[in-house]
């Protein structure tokens, strides 16, 4: 396997891994189990991240949009066009926050409401102080606080300030 990133669930003491081309692969550590999830074709079956949403859903990135799978019936749904995600380019990381997703591309920022199924806001990310064109955001974290920061490829870290809507 080509493994891209893994998410561990302590609830269900699972472990679950994002692959390069067999899509989702999903490990019952306790259980010792050991399930491939396929999508729907080959080109969806390049998952690069995994994430858990509020309801305890995984959301999965691929090279060909943003999918939920529920983890109980293991039914995989889009979400492009729920979320008004068309034409956003490949997305690079994902984190869930109260309510809202957030999604990194090479260029952007985007803020989604999960509930509403639109992006309420973007985020150009040459507006981040010291980034320049050639820096990209390439990863997302919400702290136990509920800070989200972006990472990028050569200008280093930026939190979002909510009191502001921007990233400092």
């Amino acid at each position: 396997y080509n493994v891209k990133s893994m998410y561990y669930d302590s609830e269900e003491d699972v472990l679950w891994i994002a692959t390069f081309s067999e899509g989702i692969v999903r490990i019952g550590i306790s259980q010792n189990t050991f399930d491939e999830i396929p999508l729907q074709n080959p080109i969806q079956n390049i998952v690069k991240i995994l994430s858990l949403d509020e309801r305890s859903l995984i959301l999965c990135s691929t090279i060909d949009g943003l999918y939920r799978l529920d983890r109980q019936t293991m039914k995989i749904t889009s979400l492009q066009k729920k979320l008004g995600l068309s034409n956003i380019g490949i997305i690079n990381d994902i984190a869930v926050d109260a309510g809202t997703l957030w999604l990194c591309t090479d260029h952007q920022i985007l803020k989604v409401d999960i509930e509403k199924g639109s992006i309420t806001s973007r985020y150009s990310t040459s507006s981040f102080h010291g980034m320049l064109a050639e820096h990209t955001t390439r990863c997302l974290y919400c702290d136990r606080s509920g800070k989200l920061w972006a990472g990028t490829s050569g200008a280093g870290i930026f939190a979002y300030d909510q009191q502001s809507d921007s990233f400092v």
